[in-house]
């Protein structure tokens, strides 16, 4: 699942609490960070134009996309399509052991290598990524 940190605070520290500890052993995160390194640009746009393979719905992603681009040639930051790849495909980032932390409605996190609850990818493997998201096999 995804999640946005800042637009459920309660929610999520909820989650990060000792009482969810049981239910949600183990947590795996993608920082914004991470997230903004990864854009729908022209480079992924004529790299999906030439992997669409009859897929509907890529094809519709391209359609879309080719739009957007005509009107924001900068791009498009991936933050949800990213999660979801990594919800199905973990490999795809290399993690850090760390905590997260909430200051004054800003999230964080904190290196702790002692625990072993959350995992905040720290890197993503673009190449992997792209194969991931024209759904060839990793």
């Amino acid at each position: 699942a995804t999640y946005n940190l800042a637009g459920a605070r309660a929610d999520a520290e909820f989650l990060f609490g000792k009482h969810a500890e049981k239910a949600l052993p183990r947590i795996r995160m993608v920082a914004k960070n991470v997230c903004h390194g990864v854009v729908y640009d022209i480079k992924l746009h004529e790299f999906l134009a030439e992997n669409i393979k009859g897929s509907a719905s890529l094809s519709w992603i391209w359609k879309a996309m080719d739009a957007y681009l005509k009107r924001k040639p900068s791009g498009k930051k991936l933050h949800d399509p990213l999660a979801a790849i990594v919800a199905l495909e973990p490999s795809i980032c290399s993690y850090s052991q760390a905590v997260p932390y909430n200051v004054k409605g800003r999230w964080g996190s904190k290196l702790a290598e002692e625990q072993d609850r959350f995992d905040i990818a720290i890197t993503v493997d673009h190449e992997l990524f792209l194969k991931a998201f024209a759904y060839h096999k990793l």
